[in-house]
């Protein structure tokens, strides 16, 4: 891969930035959402070229796929990228689904993997309050109610919705040090493979 000369052995990790509770055998990789077609946050610590890309897989509880789609690199440079799934794909409510993220290195098995797991709920009273929230109470009311995916890319859609904004970057830091993700902190964005609308 490019530049792996300069990065530290913990900025080399391919990272969820999804919540991870520790079990007797592994990391738990696994968060909430109310969002039918929810947003999925990496970061990519390598740069990406054509020989170099990235896949994302989703799966039902029963194995099935529900989604897979490859991004071959075109020079993208580190960061942290965003999935948003399209629309025709969507979660059904109180369903686990798995996700895997692979990045190749020009081989055809990947060289280096992540994944996780998302189940959609459903909260009415929450949908009530973020009515008349503004986007800062979005990701506080999400966050208090352990949505993580939807409190993450709230804040990240308000981020770059709102340049250089002191009280965001406060958030981000806050809400990425709330789950032991403080080394990707000040991680640039990389568009790379966002599919946002």
């Amino acid at each position: 891969m490019n530049d792996r000369s300069f990065l530290t052995n913990e900025e080399k990790f391919l990272t969820a930035l999804v919540p991870a509770y520790q079990t007797t055998e592994d990391d738990l990789v696994w968060g909430l959402t109310t969002s039918e077609r929810p947003t999925f946050w990496f970061y990519v610590p390598y740069t990406l070229t054509p020989k170099y890309g990235i896949e994302f897989v989703l799966k039902d509880d029963r194995g099935n796929y529900v989604y897979k789609i490859k991004f071959p690199g075109s020079g993208t440079p580190p960061g942290i990228v965003s999935i948003r799934l399209p629309p025709t794909v969507f979660l059904e409510t109180n369903k686990d689904y798995t996700w895997y993220f692979l990045l190749y290195c020009g081989a055809r098995s990947p060289d280096n993997y992540i994944n996780g797991f998302i189940r959609r709920v459903e909260r009415p009273n929450l949908e009530k309050q973020l009515l008349s929230a503004t986007p800062r109470e979005r990701v506080i009311l999400y966050a208090e109610q352990g949505i993580w995916y939807d409190a993450l890319s709230e804040l990240a859609k308000s981020g770059r919705d709102r340049r250089d904004n002191d009280k965001l970057d406060l958030d981000w830091t806050s809400l990425l040090e709330s789950v032991g993700l403080e080394r990707l902190i000040g991680k640039p964005f990389s568009p790379c493979c966002s599919l946002e609308d």
